[in-house]
């Protein structure tokens, strides 16, 4: 309970804090290229349960002559973006509305999650926490774009020592290493 009202109020502030520069991220998205701003993808949360994560977009879908849609590329904005991980300030929507929390495992892909869940032995109690916008697998190893089963094997490990050990110094602890992240724009 504790938890989730910190969550709300430092989700509440950031968005206040950050609305302009959000705004003008949002125009430069806009201004960038053709499409939304904000893109949806769905992720497995809380208990397996599926929800839509919000992210500014930052990759234009390529299509060919046939009109099949090949591999998406980069914006130019996009890049920039996901260097800082600014790209993930929309996910504060997802907090205040009770999808997520600040601090807890990043939310994998439906797909992703099952295979991880038929193959990685405990792979499903990370489902028995909020997911996060950072967590303790992001600071020791970075963001994950491909699968592979090593990597997610040690990332788990990770999470549930978070889903553990969950306390206050660990919560505090991630988000300032998160925020030096979006600050100075590198990670693990």
């Amino acid at each position: 309970m504790i938890k989730r009202c910190v969550d709300l109020i430092i989700s509440f502030l950031a968005i206040v804090i950050l609305l302009p520069l959000l705004l003008l991220i949002a125009l430069w998205v806009k201004a960038d290229s053709r499409g939304s701003i904000i893109y949806r993808q769905m992720r497995v949360g809380k208990g397996g349960k599926d929800f839509g994560i919000l992210k500014f977009r930052t990759m234009n879908a390529v299509i060919d002559e046939s009109g099949e849609e090949l591999s998406p590329q980069s914006t130019k904005v996009g890049k920039w973006l996901r260097k800082f991980r600014i790209n993930e300030f929309p996910q504060l929507l997802n907090v205040i509305k009770g999808e997520m929390s600040l601090v807890g495992p990043r939310p994998d892909i439906p797909s992703t999650y099952r295979i991880c869940k038929e193959s990685i032995p405990y792979y499903k109690y990370r489902q028995q926490i909020l997911p996060g916008l950072t967590g303790v697998s992001i600071i020791r190893m970075g963001h994950i774009d491909e699968f592979d089963h090593d990597i997610f094997s040690k990332r788990l490990s990770y999470d549930l020592y978070y889903v553990k050990n969950l306390n206050a110094g660990m919560y505090i602890e991630i988000l300032l290493r998160t925020f030096e992240t979006v600050l100075f724009g590198k990670e693990r």
